[in-house]
């Protein structure tokens, strides 16, 4: 989570108010993992890129 926030915060700085990261957690459980939770970061990057909403 913390990574996502910092991620949404960069790109709000650079003038991107639509980017959006949030985390999402992974249903697959690994022998190697055990019991810990797996999350990962999604976003709402198009090529890379926060989309642009007209003002």
């Amino acid at each position: 989570m913390a990574l996502a926030k910092r991620l949404e915060r960069y790109w709000h700085e650079r003038g991107y108010p639509a980017a959006r990261f949030w985390t999402e957690p992974i249903d697959e459980r690994f022998a190697k993992i055990g019991t810990y939770e797996i999350y990962r970061v999604a976003c709402n990057l198009v090529n890379g890129l926060p989309p642009r909403y007209r003002d």
